[in-house]
């Protein structure tokens, strides 16, 4: 699947923070505040977002077709409950098992397997439940 883009705050601030890091590990020139701002930003402590800023990446994409393959229109979730969805991209950003994913994903398995492996599964439930 080609990338088409980030679309989501967590998606372009981690495309910006890996470019800058690449040329010259930036994240350890940042300031308190900024660092603070930054993790704020994204509903994070900054000790959190230090943690994992050199080393998430953004699987938002995948976590957008898993809510639609159960019944979630991701755009009206980030209208609707942005906070959570904020949330959500964090926990799929941290997430290790992205290849499994993926897989499911390709092979059209995932929204019957999804709960076994996505940290999210609950909350998209919980918000389909609701939302329908």
């Amino acid at each position: 699947m080609a990338d088409q883009g980030n679309s989501t705050l967590i998606g372009r601030f981690f495309d910006r923070l890996k470019a800058r890091l690449a040329r010259n590990d930036e994240l350890n020139g940042l300031t308190q505040a900024d660092l603070e701002y930054l993790a704020t930003e994204l509903g994070l402590t900054s000790a959190e977002f230090r943690a994992i800023a050199t080393w998430v990446g953004d699987h938002s994409g995948q976590m957008e077709q898993v809510m639609r393959l159960r019944g979630l229109d991701p755009d009206l979730v980030r209208r609707r409950f942005g906070g959570l969805m904020r949330q959500m991209e964090v926990f799929c950003a941290q997430c290790k098992s992205v290849g499994r994913c993926r897989r499911e994903l390709d092979s059209g398995t995932a929204a019957k397997n999804v709960p076994a492996f996505c940290a999210n599964a609950g909350t998209i439930d919980d918000l389909a439940a609701s939302v329908s």
